[in-house]
């Protein structure tokens, strides 16, 4: 190695940096103070750790952030519990997951540090960290001092030879925040000029691929390697080209796992590069490494799926890992059995292995999670697999059906099984990590929610939480579109990682209602427990404990979001409205509890049960839950997001799909209504897995889509076991019916068609429904079932049709001949009772007429015989009913025989009628071809008459041969004019076809250029692509480098007027950053130039009196003389170390210098050496011409000053200090002497040496001293971070705090009226004498050092550690200035010739103004603040709006003519449109109104979500803006539909207008901004500059300049530049730093050549 430069000197920097930071820890005891550490090596930080805690006298306290932090505030807050430290160091900010979060919501809650935080915070970060704190966190940034510490060259290199050979020998695994330090000290070694040895070289090529591959840079990295691979192999170097084969292959594998569609050819790849590295290892004998990457090799093969040679590898390796592998490789290859095993369907074994699997990483101490995740799922899948088919085998078919569920559910959650069937989603848990890539969550949201396009359903939600105005949301869709999957696997898991705002969201999901109380409050304990990771104390057992948890949680810093899912069910368990109550009231209170956000979910065709909540006082959503903005609809996916979800699951299991065949099922599924339900993707996607259906053609023999849900069918139908099959098939027939739809039928309805096996429904049902074939409809009295879709109506009468009707028929035949039977049976034994009963009676009646007077002996004896034969008769008439009895019986069996003989006899008459039927067919057939034949006899006839009249009529032509020859003329002459005819039908054909020959060229040419102009468009769009990325870009460059990131936005302003050079309309432009990024730097902007040239620090800078011309001094050991332009004039070298300080002579002819060399040197502008000073026993710091230039003074660090004559005579030596003496300056009038010291004072002297006063205060060494130019005060510049103001006899006038570190110089104005200060915070402030900070300088990469004004004040020039010296300007933008009202100005309007303005105040007033703020008109009426004000398009009337809920309109000497009143809340804006016919209102009652000039309303505008601040009028008067309080400004048509909507102000946008052209649109905000934007929404130009609320904005009729009116109680005017401003702009301020740059390339130095 050889090094280019001496090394720098930075292990006493780091000293230097630890005992300021030791000072700052001091100094801010009892007060908060943000210290960032930027150190980019662990190592470094870990010694300076060490060394800080060996120097500070303040204890620190050290806290770690954990990886998965979601705030720093909360998580200080509670590592620190109670405790108060002296100081507070924290670490592992680089390791945050989340980060971009982290600093953003420290940022919004800054204010809480500076309250609650009274001791100095000391953050670690790095590089990276600090570039987005910068980005992210600016506010809290500000605050903050930065120390930085750097390593050496040496400890750089040794640091990367040590870590390169660590990993090559495999003794670190390179981790993400190895490889970023390891390509952090690459680019050091860089920038320090380094130049490496070739084997160095090699080391960092495959650092840097490394680097590339921990960043998914895949195809570089692999370029990486391949460099270093060559060298390694050019020198034979076996062992580093194995290592190198093997990371080779790594990336290979990435890129499979990345490209789905050529995942074979790189996994091919990968095993090609492994199965040579290993060859390698072998061949060196390295059995060792054949141990540990044979692994590798096994994972590919396991990708490949190649079983069989995944098998013989693992009995390889298995030996091999028993002699030198670890734990963790051996139970890897029982592993790979154990999937070997599972694949061929060897359960047993695969739990046998993988249960050893487990066991052994059981053993391993402090393994990852993840290890685990893949053998427990083989475990589980085996065990699952051998348990289902037990209970099937059992007959137990439920619980069966009910594993199977759980395995799908469980092969989907751990990345196996791309799709789950019916089943929820739920969040992903990572069961296999890809080598080096670990997944950073544990659970992330469901992947095909997140790739179906449900992910922006789930981030819209989660600011519906965030927000206040959405306490509740009501979420509805069709049954299957995934709405409990979207809580449970996308919203639950967001909110569960990343907090809002400060707050941690605590989700709580409910879904059964039988005891909602009970199961809320447990599921509520639950979820705080997971969150906090404590139990709660109390019990949550009644409605008010929840609700006073609730309350308590809003105290905790929680967020509550309770989720109540499949809500449809609540009111099926709660029948009675009553009981309904409770919830009702338990739901208002939630609403009323802050920090408390409420979701109910339920499919849509129960929407309209939530009205029962309108009897419920809901203020919060202001008693209407059915409001737009209150439900959320979830539909079905689109071809477009099907795709996506296909491809993500697929990729995310491995289970590849040819794109094609992707393609294609998404077509299939979509239908004709062009839209996929998630449930059928998922039934149709698990049946390709199961069938291991991968490719189109495989599609296309096994499917289509109807085939797959028929085999679905057949195994949901198979679940329900061999017995229940046939029932499982009527049912499903039952479920449809002959029209093709499916009816919706109870438990009592299918039974009733079941005759036989009715017991088996209830099983059937619950498989059905379990596995989302059929739908359970909870409804009162009964529960109702449906088919899941139409589809399936068809597609099961077709194929089971025939033999289910035939089984209906069977059962129907059955059921009607029992009934028969049991009809005869009934009517039987109902005419024995009949008999039974007859007979009784007629025996009751002939024992009463025994009984008949004993006188009538004869008759009555004669009666007796009678009576008792008809006695006996009777009788006898029973035992005849009795025969009946049996008579019927015989009938009714004769009855079902001759039943069976008539069911045969129709049989066999309907055969006889088929017979007849077909005997009917044939005769009618033969008569048909009899019908035939006699037609064409005739047609024989009529042929043989029609030859006769040809025989007659040739022999009459015989006999008229005269006549026929002249008829053959005529006829001749006829076919000639025919042919004559057809040429000329043949030209005209011809001409047609030549037309349309041109005509089709033409269309060509059309078609082609439509397509090059497409081609164009393409290029035009992929430019605008860039040229938005560019701006943005150079927006953040401007942050640390002002002059480049302008270059930068000129190159792409430039670039776009390329694009733009046709004229086209703002709003056509394909970018518009360039624009705003130009606007933005040029109004920021404070760097003029850059003098560059110097190899190292510059450590001073003077300018010459004249102004002209600046000079530099630099650690490089030499001074330079420049031109104010960047043209380096002079260089001055003779100097053995850094020059310290340089300074102009008063004639500006000579230069003097001080140096570390321990002289000082007096030189002529042209270089020529004059007069060197020796004397000083140490570094000369300082070195300062006297008034009249005829003396010079130093200060060194002998701790002397010294006074010289030109000629290098000691005059006078200056003692007493006790430290360093680091400045010496001349007062004005040449008698006295200023020096500055690190013994922290400064002193004032006499020119003989006698002391007169002695500066005491400062707490640190003081850097500078400088003289007012009245010569009567002096300024101290101190690395105690101030610099201080006194008079000559000591007193302290001022003191300026602001800076973050040590104050290096300070500067007066020549004018003596502002102070410049630099400082070690890489920035130079400018304040008035006071201490008011005027302005800030930012742009240097390193400390600033010096400071000076240019002799007429309006430059500032100012050197830094970061070798360059920059000229800053002072002026700003400010045009003019209104005063006059009492209040804030909520409104200002420019009259249409321009030359008067109009301002509307608080006050109650509006006023009328000349532009040189001349008042001439005060409008008085308004009974409360006037908000806004308009003029009409001819100027001779004015608007406003008031408070007092009304518009008026005026005369311009005050006269009122109209007042328009109808808005339910104040008039915040009022504006004419452009023909003065109409005018628009807004109104905080959330509306605006077009209304006419007599006071009639024409349209409402509705759609904002809060006030509308503000209305107006596009210039041709077809649109209306809006700005409201939502945060927004809104585009729309007179009828009131919106065009556009405009977001990026952080608060309520007040006031909105048009420029003259109509192209633009300008607003103003309450965070203090205004804004000018296109009318498709891109912003354009922000302007800053207002101390309050911007409430009004407006144009200028030439567009060219906007005024602004604002809370502070002032207006301001401000210039809008085009793009073509814009770059004239940049390029005046960029000219002389293009033109004199030594750095800048050719193309940049003409960058403005063409630009006028």
């Amino acid at each position: 190695m050889s090094n280019q430069q001496e090394p720098e000197n930075l292990a006493f920097d780091n000293e230097r940096s630890l005992q300021t930071l030791v000072r700052t820890i001091t100094l801010s005891q009892g007060e908060f103070s943000l210290i960032l550490l930027r150190c980019n090596y662990a190592a470094l930080r870990q010694r300076m750790v060490q060394r800080l805690h060996q120097l500070s006298p303040v204890h620190i306290h050290e806290i770690t952030l954990p990886a998965s932090v979601k705030t720093l505030y909360t998580n200080i807050r509670e590592q620190l519990g109670d405790e108060q430290p002296p100081a507070l160091m924290i670490f592992g900010l680089e390791s945050v997951k989340d980060i971009d979060t982290v600093l953003t919501s420290a940022n919004q809650v800054r204010e809480e540090f500076r309250k609650n935080f009274p001791f100095p915070i000391l953050l670690w970060v790095n590089d990276s960290v600090l570039q987005k704190l910068i980005r992210l966190a600016t506010d809290l940034e500000n605050w903050a001092t930065i120390i930085e510490f750097q390593n050496p060259t040496d400890e750089l290199v040794n640091f990367l030879q040590q870590k390169t050979d660590q990993i090559f020998a495999g003794d670190i695994t390179p981790n993400p925040q190895i490889c970023w330090e390891l390509e952090t000290a690459r680019q050091d070694l860089h920038s320090r000029q380094k130049v490496l040895e070739p084997a160095f070289q090699a080391s960092l090529e495959f650092v840097l691929g490394l680097n590339d591959y921990v960043h998914d840079q895949i195809d570089t990295a692999i370029e990486h390697y391949q460099q270093s691979l060559s060298f390694w192999q050019r020198i034979n170097y076996l062992g580093r080209q194995g290592i190198l084969l093997v990371n080779i292959a790594l990336a290979h594998n990435r890129k499979a796992e990345k490209n789905q569609v050529e995942n074979l050819k790189y996994w091919q790849e990968a095993r090609n590069y492994l199965q040579q590295a290993i060859n390698i290892f072998e061949q060196t004998q390295r059995s060792d490494l054949v141990a540990k990457h044979i692994t590798k090799l096994c994972e590919v093969l396991r990708r490949l799926q190649a079983w069989s040679e995944l098998q013989n590898l693992v009995e390889k390796s298995l030996p091999l890992h028993q002699n030198y592998g670890t734990p963790l490789q051996l139970a890897k290859d029982y592993g790979f059995l154990a999937e070997v095993a599972l694949e061929q369907s060897r359960w047993e074994e695969a739990s046998k292995l993988a249960g050893q699997t487990l066991q052994i990483l059981a053993d391993i101490p402090n393994l990852q999670v993840d290890e685990f995740g893949l053998y427990r799922f083989v475990l589980a899948k085996s065990q699952l697999e051998m348990l289902r088919l037990f209970y099937f085998e059992q007959g137990e078919y439920l619980k069966a059906f009910e594993i199977k569920q759980e395995q799908l559910q469980i092969e989907q959650q751990y990345g196996f099984r791309a799709f789950v069937g019916a089943s929820y989603f739920n969040p992903q848990q990572e069961a296999i990590s890809s080598a080096q890539l670990k997944a950073e969550n544990p659970e992330t949201i469901a992947q095909e929610i997140a790739a179906s396009g449900r992910g922006q359903d789930v981030k819209q939600l989660r600011e519906r939480i965030s927000g206040t105005e959405h306490k509740l949301t009501v979420i509805h869709g069709q049954s299957g579109v995934g709405k409990s999957s979207i809580l449970q696997g996308g919203l639950i898991p967001v909110l569960q990682q990343q907090a809002i705002g400060e707050r941690d969201a605590l989700p709580v999901l409910l879904r059964v209602y039988t005891d909602w109380v009970g199961m809320l409050g447990r599921s509520l304990a639950k979820a705080f427990e997971e969150v906090r990771g404590k139990k709660l104390s109390v019990n949550l057992d009644s409605s008010a404990a929840i609700l006073g948890q609730l309350r308590r949680n809003a105290d905790r810093n929680l967020l509550t979001v309770l989720m109540f899912d499949q809500f449809e069910e609540f009111f099926f368990v709660y029948t009675d409205q009553g009981q309904r109550q409770a919830f009702y009231e338990f739901l208002r209170v939630c609403l009323d509890i802050p920090f408390v956000n409420v979701i109910l979910s339920l499919r849509e065709d129960y929407l309209h049960y939530l009205l029962e909540l309108h009897r419920v006082n809901l203020t919060v959503i202001n008693n209407n839950i059915l409001d737009k903005n209150i439900l959320y609809n979830l539909g079905n996916f689109s071809p477009a997001n099907a795709k996506a979800v296909v491809q993500s699951l697929t990729e995310r299991s491995r289970f590849y799909l040819e794109p094609a065949l992707i393609d294609e099922l998404v077509r299939d599924l979509a239908g004709e209504l062009g839209e996929i339900r998630p449930i059928e993707l998922q039934i149709v996607g698990t049946q390709l897995q199961t069938e291991k259906i991968t490719t189109l053609e495989k599609y296309r023999q096994f499917g289509p889509k109807e085939k797959l849900v028929e085999r679905f069918l057949e195994e949901v139908i198979h679940d329900c076991g061999s017995e229940n099959e046939q029932v499982a098939l009527l049912i499903l027939y039952l479920l449809t019916d002959e029209n093709g739809t499916r009816p919706l039928k109870t438990r009592a309805e299918l039974a009733a068609d079941l005759v036989a096996e009715v017991d088996k429904l209830d099983l059937v049902l619950e498989i059905f429904v379990a596995s989302r074939l059929v739908l359970l409809l909870p409804e009162s009295p009964a529960d109702r079932y449906q088919l899941v879709h139409d589809y399936l109506v068809s597609f099961i009468r077709q194929q089971q049709g025939n033999e289910i009707l035939a089984e209906l028929a069977r059962e129907r035949e059955q059921r009607l001949q029992a009934e028969e039977k049991l009809k005869l049976e009934q009517d039987a034994r109902q005419i024995l009772v009949n008999a039974q009963q007859e007979a009784k009676r007629q025996i009751r009646q002939g024992r009463m007429q025994l009984t008949v007077s004993s006188g009538l002996a004869v008759c009555l004896l004669l009666f007796a015989g009678i009576s008792s034969l008809y006695a006996l008769n009777q009788i006898q008439v029973a035992k005849d009913a009795n025969d009946e009895k049996q008579q019927a019986e015989n009938i009714v069996k004769t009855a079902q025989a001759e039943l069976q003989a008539t069911q045969k006899t129709q049989i066999e008459l309907q055969k006889k009628a088929q017979e007849l039927e077909t005997k009917k067919k044939d005769a009618e057939q033969k008569f048909q071809a009899a019908q035939k034949n006699q037609q064409a006899a005739d047609a024989k006839f009529k042929l043989a008459q029609a030859d006769l009249g040809n025989v007659k009529q040739q022999a009459a032509e015989l006999q008229n041969k005269n006549s026929q020859g002249e008829e053959k003329i005529k006829t001749a002459n006829e076919q000639v004019k025919t042919a004559q005819e057809k040429a000329q039908e043949a030209n005209r054909q011809q001409q047609e076809a030549q037309s349309k020959t041109k005509q089709a060229q033409t269309i060509l040419s059309q078609a082609q250029a439509a397509l090059q102009g497409a081609e164009t468009a393409q290029k035009e769009s992929q430019k605008g692509t860039e040229l938005e990325r560019a701006g943005v870009n150079a927006l953040r460059q401007f942050e640390s480098t002002e002059l480049e990131s302008l270059v930068a936005a000129m190159q792409s302003g430039k670039e776009l007027k390329t694009l733009v050079k046709d004229g086209r309309s703002l709003e056509k432009y394909p970018a518009i950053s360039p624009i705003f990024a130009l606007d933005s730097i040029l109004d920021k902007i404070k760097e003029r130039n850059q003098l560059q040239g110097h190899q190292s620090g510059v450590n001073s800078v003077s300018l010459s009196l004249d102004g002209k011309t600046i000079a530099t001094a630099s650690d490089d050991k030499t001074a330079r003389l420049w031109k104010l332009n960047g043209q380096l004039l002079q260089e001055f070298k003779g100097h053995q170390g850094g020059v310290y300080s340089v300074s102009f002579s008063p004639d500006s002819k000579t230069i003097a210098t001080a140096s570390s060399d321990n002289t000082a040197r007096l030189w002529t502008l042209n270089g020529q050496l004059l007069q060197e000073f020796k004397g000083h026993q140490s570094i000369v710091n300082s070195v300062s011409f006297s008034p009249d230039g005829k003396t010079i003074a130093t200060a060194s660090l002998d701790n002397t000053a010294r006074l010289w004559t030109l000629n290098g005579q000691l005059l006078q030596e200056f003692k007493g200090h006790q430290g360093s003496v680091n400045s010496v300056s001349f007062s004005p009038d040449g008698k006295t002497i200023a020096t500055a010291s690190l013994d922290n004072t400064a002193r004032l002297w006499k020119l003989n040496g006698q002391l007169l006063q002695e500066f005491k205060g400062h707490q640190s060494i003081v850097n500078s001293v400088s003289f007012s130019p009245n010569g009567k005060t002096i300024a101290t510049a101190s690395s105690d971070n101030t610099a201080r103001l006194w008079t000559f006899n000591g007193q302290l006038l001022q003191e300026f705090k602001g800076h973050q570190g040590s104050v290096n110089s300070v500067s007066f104005s020549p004018d003596g009226k502002t102070i410049a200060t630099s400082s070690d915070d890489n920035i130079a402030l400018l304040w008035t004498l006071n201490g008011q900070l005027l302005q800030e300088f930012k742009g240097h990469q390193g400390s600033v050092n010096s400071v000076s004004f240019s002799p007429d004040g309006k430059t500032i020039a100012t050197s830094s550690d970061d070798n360059i010296a920059l000229l800053w300007t002072l002026n700003g933008q400010l045009l003019q200035e209104f005063k006059g009202h009492q209040y804030g100005v909520n409104s200002v309007n420019f009259s249409p010739d321009g030359k008067t303005i109009a301002t509307a105040s608080f006050d109650n007033t509006a006023r009328l103004w000349t532009l040189n703020e001349e008042l001439l008109q005060e409008f008085k009426g308004h009974q409360k603040e006037v908000l806004s004000v308009s003029f009409s398009p001819d100027g001779k009337t004015i608007a406003t709006a008031s408070f007092d809920n009304t518009a008026r309109l005026w005369t311009l000497n005050g006269e009122l003519l109209q007042e328009f009143k109808g808005h339910q809340s104040s008039v915040n804006s009022v504006s004419f449109s452009p023909d003065g016919k109409t005018i628009a209102t807004a109104s905080f009652d959330n509306t605006a109104r077009l209304w006419t000039l007599n006071g009639e309303l024409l349209q409402e505008f509705k759609g904002h979500q809060s006030s509308v601040n503000s209305v107006s009028f596009s210039p041709d008067g077809k649109t209306i803006a809006t700005a409201s309080f939502d945060n927004t400004a809104r585009l729309w048509t007179l009828n009131g539909e919106l065009l556009q909507e405009f977001k990026g102000h952080q608060s309520s946008v007040n006031s909105v207008s048009f420029s003259p052209d109509g192209k633009t649109i300008a607003t103003a905000s309450f965070d203090n901004t205004a804004r000018l934007w296109t009318l498709n929404g891109e912003l354009l130009q922000e302007f800053k500059g207002h101390q309050s609320s911007v409430n009004s904005v407006s144009f200028s009729p030439d567009g060219k300049t906007i005024a602004t009116a604002s809370s502070d109680n002032t207006a301001r005017l401000w210039s809008v530049d085009n793009l073509d401003r814009l770059l004239v702009r940049g390029c005046n301020w960029l000219r002389d730093y293009l033109q004199n740059n030594p750095n800048l390339g050719e193309s940049d130095k003409r960058l403005c050549d063409d630009i006028k």
